[in-house]
């Protein structure tokens, strides 16, 4: 349960220790410098290594909410379970979604809501503490940027899922910890003004680990495009493309395993950072091996022919071998039933797929396939939560809604993700006309299919407004029957959490359909 007075309370240094055990430093030395019961402000906070080390940690607790509550199992990639692209067979109460029946004891939302304010509570307390420490201004600027894009990323996330929630913009003290609920725009203010901070102040480089000025303008066209705010997704995102600092990777596969995430790789401009044996998840595993994620057939349906049509308009289309003549990113996202199977012991001939799995389908992505099975639980390659082929995605969108989407911006967007996936035919690549509408499912669709499983297809559902039909015409082989309940729009506040503030005495409304 989210308690700020008990957190004001502990020592809000040992709090720092005890996280920054998780970070991507060693910090065997420090622990042996500091001991848990002598750490404060008179021993820390005294010079710019404590300060990266501290501010690193605030990166650090993102590993574990953002990858799981047991560091790896993959939580943004089941989020795809919510929509027409996957069933998630066991998740952390996921699946009470599919019949409207979820509660405030739910542990995905309750996962998220306290993991969220984790991070708030680290990022704030580092806020706290950097004038402690004597640098020039224009680096403390550089981080205090990057502290709050870390918190205006969470407090977003915190927005999309539950609406208004608690307001923490600086370390609270006791008689300010046990604040109420505050609105949305409220929240949606600190988060834009954080945003606009780091924009201001994050160098204009390539992203190698630490958020730059377009990681930062990537964020703020994400949060500006849940709230239709089309010339400003299309100024920030024009801004990205004309920085010179991004392109496309040139492999879309690798992109989410070791083997393309060096510094080579512009394209990337917000990840989780791993690093083995040291910090370490389990997504080979969890995504592959349990068959947790069972992909639709409604999705491996939506992938275009190499000729870029449906596959019910091009005679090229074979059912019997479905990753032929297909869009290449089908292969490189989905194990299908007739493909090479992942043998991942080859001693013992085990295959890492389809155990459990209903729909014949797995998910592909982010699976390093050179794994072998004594390492399929320490896998450490980077978790990508923004990139540059979401921007173009957002780009053309935007311009679309805008009424200016043309040959030239389809030349700047959509066609350059449909060279690097691999198409070559002018019908797949040429600028296809039509009215805004027409051009919007194309634009749609694209962004299905490049998206896939990188936890934005809900929320890209939920602000289209089409979530509950398209839940309700999933298409193909063993589609789960799912009931979106429209009384229920966010997700459940907590019930601990309404519990602590009823018993303080304190108002605090529970979302709407859960009372």
């Amino acid at each position: 349960m989210l308690n700020f007075k008990n957190y004001v309370i502990m020592k809000n240094i040992k709090y720092f220790l005890i996280f920054l055990t998780i970070t991507f430093w060693s910090c065997d030395d420090f622990l042996d410098k500091y001991p848990h019961d002598e750490l404060s402000d008179n021993t820390f906070w005294k010079n710019e290594e404590e300060l990266q080390m501290g501010l690193t940690a605030c990166y650090g607790l993102m590993q574990n909410e953002y990858i799981s509550s047991a560091t790896g199992s993959g939580d943004k990639v089941y989020w795809d379970g919510l929509t027409d692209n996957a069933f998630v067979s066991d998740f952390w109460g996921l699946q009470e979604f599919y019949s409207g029946d979820q509660n405030p004891t739910n542990d995905l939302a309750g996962g998220l809501y306290s993991k969220c304010y984790n991070v708030v509570a680290a990022v704030n307390s580092f806020l706290s503490k950097i004038d402690l420490v004597d640098i020039e201004q224009e680096k403390k600027n550089k981080y205090i940027a990057e502290a709050r894009f870390i918190r205006a990323y969470v407090y977003h996330e915190l927005v999309l899922n539950f609406g208004g929630v608690p307001l923490f913009s600086s370390e609270p003290t006791i008689e300010s910890a046990s604040v109420g609920r505050s609105t949305k725009e409220e929240v949606m203010t600190l988060i834009n003004n954080d945003l606009d901070f780091a924009i201001e102040n994050l160098p204009d480089e390539s992203y190698t680990g630490h958020v730059v000025k377009n990681s930062a303008r990537g964020l703020k066209a994400r949060v500006l495009l849940y709230g239709d705010d089309w010339s400003g997704v299309a100024q920030y995102t024009q801004d990205i493309m004309s920085s010179g600092k991004t392109s496309l990777y040139t492999n879309y596969k690798n992109m989410f395993i070791n083997e393309g995430q060096g510094d080579d790789n512009t394209e990337i401009l917000f990840s989780i950072k791993f690093l083995a044996p040291e910090e370490w998840h389990n997504i080979d595993y969890r995504v592959g091996g349990p068959s947790h994620i069972n992909v639709l057939e409604d999705l491996v349906n939506d992938y275009l022919t190499i000729n870029g049509l449906p596959i019910d308009e091009d005679p090229i289309y074979n059912p019997d071998s479905l990753h032929k003549n297909r869009d290449p990113r089908l292969q490189q996202t989905i194990f299908c039933e007739e493909g090479e199977p992942w043998i991942y012991d080859v001693n013992n001939g085990y295959t890492y797929y389809f155990t459990n799995n209903t729909t014949k389908f797995s998910c592909k992505k982010y699976i390093d396939e050179s794994v072998q099975a004594s390492h399929v639980t320490q896998s450490d390659q980077d978790i990508v939560l923004l990139r540059y082929g979401d921007v173009l995605l957002m780009y053309a969108e935007a311009k679309n809604e805008l009424g200016q989407f043309g040959q030239n911006e389809w030349n700047q967007s959509i066609r350059l993700i449909r060279e690097r996936a691999g198409f070559i035919v002018s019908q797949a690549l040429d600028f296809p006309g039509g009215n805004q509408s027409n051009l919007r499912e194309i634009i749609r669709h694209e962004r299905r299919i490049e998206m896939a499983f990188e936890g934005f297809r809900y929320y890209d559902l939920l602000r289209w407004g089409n979530i509950k039909e398209v839940w309700e015409n999933i298409e193909g082989e063993n589609p789960q029957v799912r009931q979106y309940n429209e009384n229920k729009p966010l997700f459940p506040i907590p019930e601990s959490q309404i519990d602590y503030y009823n018993n303080n005495d304190i108002p605090f409304e529970q979302n709407p359909g859960y009372n």
